[in-house]
């Protein structure tokens, strides 16, 4: 899911004492954010740590960091009615941790190709929400009937909006 095929796990060790590292600049260790990692091994990376019943990898590394920055510059917790927009999401592992934390609305616009492989993530985490696809929008027009019926929108590059969709926080990390 990741660029981990392209390093070890010494590489990867040496980028766990740099995050602890950076941890300590949110006044955090390791185990107060350990509940964001992963319980299971999507996609069967083979560089991972297993600290605690979680998996650890790179991606995951660099996402907690971005979650922690969004948290402290973006959001409240006390935030409700929430309405994300990240462009470029990955596998989707971002979206994941923010959802879990927040109620919200997660709009997520990139390649179809990857809208595939964020809406197979995204349901093995949230089965229960409705995920908005697409073929879900007819014309490839996102309305209002739709953000009231959908929690997560994986929506093409081409859509067309025709609502007054308010968003609290517009993340893009690294697709540009």
């Amino acid at each position: 899911l990741d660029n981990s095929r392209l390093i070890n796990l010494d590489f990867l060790n040496k980028k766990i004492l740099d995050f602890k590292n950076t941890l300590e600049l949110f006044n955090l260790d390791f185990d107060k954010v350990n509940h964001l990692f992963m319980e299971k091994n999507i996609g069967e990376n083979k560089i991972f740590i297993n600290y605690k019943d979680k998996y650890i990898d790179l991606a995951q590394l660099d996402h907690i960091i971005l979650y922690l920055l969004i948290q402290k510059y973006c959001l409240k917790k006390e935030d409700k009615n929430l309405n994300i927009l990240e462009i470029g999401a990955g596998f989707g592992n971002l979206a994941r941790m923010i959802l879990n934390e927040y109620n919200a609305k997660y709009f997520i616009i990139d390649l179809p190709e990857q809208l595939i492989l964020q809406g197979y993530y995204l349901t093995l985490f949230f089965p229960n929400k409705k995920i908005c696809f697409a073929e879900n929008l007819p014309n490839l027009c996102l309305e209002e009937e739709h953000v009231k019926k959908y929690d997560i929108f994986l929506l093409p590059p081409s859509i067309k909006i025709q609502t007054n969709l308010k968003l609290n926080c517009v993340i893009n990390s690294s697709s540009f």
